[in-house]
């Protein structure tokens, strides 16, 4: 995915008009991890009884 097809989905998930937060985090998480081959973006991280998010 590149910049420009990012914008497109983010755009169109945005005119439907009851998007929030969570609904762009997929497309940014593609965004991410195609432009940084070394990155493993997680959407929402599980908390853990100490807050150690490994």
């Amino acid at each position: 995915m590149d910049i420009q097809n990012y914008i497109n989905e983010i755009n169109r998930e945005y005119i439907k008009g009851n998007a929030t937060e969570h609904t762009f985090r997929g497309t940014l998480k593609i965004l991410l991890e195609t432009l940084c081959s070394d990155v493993d973006a997680t959407n929402k991280l599980k908390k853990t009884d100490s807050f150690n998010f490994e």
